[in-house]
C-alpha cells in the first residue's frame, strides 16, 4: 500500500512538472508567478515517492521554476535600468526647456515647445515613485517658458490637442477616434453655447442693489470663460475638420 501511494505521489508531482514547464517561458510575470507559488504549494502537500524518483523529480520541478523566476529578475532589472536611465534624459530635458531663448517668431516658439512635448513622450516610462514628481516639473516648466515667450493659454491648448491628433493619427482605429473626439467637442460646444444664452438672460433679472451687482459680475466672468473656452473648443474641431479632410 505504502508503495502504490508513493506511485500515485510520484505522478502527481510529474503533473506538477509539467505544469510548470508549460509556463516557465511565460511574460505574464504576475499571473505566472501566482501559478508557479501555488504549484510549489501543492508540492509540499503531496507525500513522498519512490526514492529512486525523489531527487530527479524534485530536480526537473525546480528547474522549470528558476527558469521563469531568473527571466523575471532579469527583465526587471533590466526595466529598473532603462527607467533610471529615462529619468535623467527627462531631467535633462527639462533643463533644455528652461534654458530655451525663444525666437521672435511665435509659430516658431509653439513648435518648439510641441517638440519638447513630443520629445517628452518619446523618452518613455520612468521610476513610478519618480513619476508623478517628474511630471510635475516637467509641466511647470512648460508652463513658465510659455508665460516667457507670450503663449496664451488658449495657444497651449490649442498646441497640446495637435500633439493629441497627432497621437490619434498613430493608431490603428485613428479616424474612429478622431470622430469620436469630434463628437465629445460638438456636445460641449453646445453645451456652452447654452450655457452662454442663459447667463446673459439672467444677468437681465439683475437689479441695481450691491447684492446682484456682485451676482451680475460673477456671471459676467463666467461668460467671458465660458466665450474662451467656446473658441478653444472651435478651433479644436476644426483642427479635426481640416485632418479627417486631409
Amino acid at each position: 500500500a505504502l508503495k502504490k501511494q508513493q506511485i500515485e505521489n510520484y505522478n502527481l508531482k510529474l503533473k506538477l512538472c509539467e505544469r510548470a514547464e508549460a509556463v516557465q517561458d511565460s511574460d505574464s510575470w504576475k499571473i505566472t508567478t501566482d501559478e508557479l507559488i501555488n504549484l510549489q504549494k501543492e508540492w509540499k502537500k503531496i507525500g513522498p515517492v519512490p526514492r529512486k524518483y525523489s531527487d530527479k523529480v524534485w530536480k526537473r520541478f525546480r528547474a522549470a521554476c528558476d527558469v521563469f523566476f531568473e527571466r523575471k529578475s532579469k527583465f526587471f532589472k533590466e526595466k529598473r535600468q532603462e527607467e533610471e536611465e529615462n529619468l535623467k534624459k527627462k531631467k535633462t530635458l527639462i533643463e533644455s526647456i528652461k534654458s530655451y531663448k525663444g525666437s521672435d517668431s511665435k509659430d516658431e516658439n509653439i513648435e518648439a515647445l510641441k517638440n519638447f512635448q513630443q520629445q517628452w513622450h518619446e523618452i518613455g516610462h520612468v521610476l513610478y515613485k519618480e513619476k508623478d514628481k517628474i511630471y510635475k516639473q516637467f509641466q511647470m516648466a512648460i508652463n513658465e517658458l510659455s508665460s516667457r515667450l507670450g503663449i496664451s493659454n488658449s495657444d497651449l491648448s490649442i498646441f497640446n490637442f495637435e500633439n493629441k491628433i497627432e497621437n490619434f493619427k498613430k493608431s490603428s482605429e485613428g479616424e474612429h477616434r478622431l470622430l469620436k473626439e469630434r463628437a465629445i467637442l460638438v456636445n460641449k460646444l453646445k453645451k456652452l453655447k447654452d450655457d452662454i444664452i442663459l447667463w446673459e438672460n439672467n444677468i437681465g433679472f439683475f437689479s441695481d442693489s450691491k447684492q446682484s451687482l456682485a451676482f451680475k459680475a460673477e456671471f459676467e466672468k463666467k461668460i467671458k470663460k465660458a466665450k474662451k473656452d467656446q473658441y478653444i473648443i472651435q478651433g479644436k474641431i476644426h483642427l479635426i475638420d481640416k485632418e479627417l479632410e486631409d
